[in-house]
């Protein structure tokens, strides 16, 4: 019975030896490599994209094809393709631009506006020009000014700006945030005169592939109308330009807005011609309406 006993006893104390043994080894063990989760790259954090169509009127000098009588005459200078009258004209607008939110209630942009050319025309019927005649009695050819002629004037205008634009968003209400703006930047006018002429029973008026000229077989020579080189009168202003905004966005979709909005843009101004014959600089501005998307990229 003793034996039995010791036996058990024995036992009982070899089992909680291996325990403590294996508990041992166990705490002995290097730990297990736990890997961090990897952190999200934000792309956007507030930059935005934005385009916009619009309606545009333009207030400028009044634009005028100046008059040219034949090609031995100077072209006029450049300042004759503006009178010193205002005008305004309407066409069509587009902007693309990049931004950033920096709060809900600052943010600023960079923007590149396009606007359609504009051209106006002139012509005047009824002309002389350089045509040969022949004496039906001698049938001797004569370089005479009997050619019935008309020609069209011409000035087209093309414009861009770039502007970088700041802007107070003053808080949101039922997805509706109105904003106020302004932007300073620089605006690129191009302004060229030209002068075609043809015959009045159709026709272009062209010799020797050289556009507003008559060849005279009579004569042997040449005759040119319109401007020199047919190159006009040319004006190339890069004006600094400023604009002030106002208008609303509307959360349409996350990340996305609709934003309608008006812009007054200061183009600087163009140089003009008085009734005297003096040069006068006169201020060219738009009035637009504009409607468009802009949209965050990480919302």
């Amino acid at each position: 019975m003793r034996k039995k006993i010791q036996a058990a006893a024995v036992a009982v104390l070899a089992s909680q030896a291996g325990g403590t043994l294996a508990a041992k080894a166990a705490d002995m063990l290097p730990p297990l490599y736990q890997p961090q989760p990897s952190q999200m790259v934000e792309f956007g954090s507030g930059w935005y994209l934005r385009g916009d169509v619009g309606y545009v009127n333009i207030s400028e000098p009044m634009p005028q094809a100046p008059m040219t009588v034949s090609g031995n005459v100077p072209p006029p200078p450049s300042s004759d393709i503006f009178g010193d009258a205002n005008s305004s004209f309407a066409v069509a607008g587009a902007t693309l631009g990049m931004g950033y939110q920096f709060n809900p209630w600052f943010r600023m942009d960079a923007t590149f506006d396009w606007r359609q050319d504009h051209t106006i025309s002139n012509s005047t019927y009824g002309l002389s020009c350089a045509l040969d005649v022949t004496d039906p009695t001698t049938g001797t050819a004569t370089l005479t000014n009997q050619g019935s002629c008309y020609k069209t004037d011409t000035l087209s205008e093309q414009s861009w700006t770039a502007l970088l634009n700041a802007y107070g968003d003053l808080g949101t209400w039922y997805g509706f945030t109105p904003y106020v703006g302004a932007g300073l930047g620089v605006t690129h006018i191009k302004a060229v005169a030209n002068e075609n002429w043809y015959w009045t029973y159709g026709g272009a008026y062209t010799a020797n592939g050289v556009n507003n000229a008559y060849f005279s077989n009579a004569a042997n020579v040449l005759i040119h109308y319109g401007y020199p080189g047919n190159v006009g009168p040319t004006q190339v202003r890069n004006n600094f330009s400023w604009a002030l905004m106002a208008g609303v966005a509307y959360d349409i979709a996350p990340g996305l807005k609709l934003d309608v909005g008006y812009r007054y843009l200061n183009m600087g101004t163009l140089a003009a011609s008085t009734s005297s014959g003096g040069t006068v600089h006169r201020t060219i501005d738009s009035q637009e309406v504009r409607a468009g998307l802009r949209w965050t990229p990480d919302l």
